[in-house]
């Protein structure tokens, strides 16, 4: 990957799922990285995404 754009981290009953969002050679590409990974990109400043399964907003959605 030649350049990450942002992470991705999902936790759910199942623990954490985390994702590199970024550019490979000119296609975006998507990657699963460890815990570890994801929280030190998050650390050296990568813009990052965190959502909990179980959040209010999930609820209101499954409601509908």
């Amino acid at each position: 990957m030649r350049r990450v754009s942002w992470v991705r981290i999902v936790v759910d009953g199942d623990g954490a799922h985390c994702e590199v969002l970024g550019v490979g050679h000119r296609l975006p590409t998507v990657r699963r990285v460890s815990l570890e990974t994801a929280l030190g990109l998050a650390a050296s400043g990568v813009p990052t995404v965190v959502r909990s399964a179980g959040a209010a907003s999930d609820q209101a959605l499954a409601a509908r």
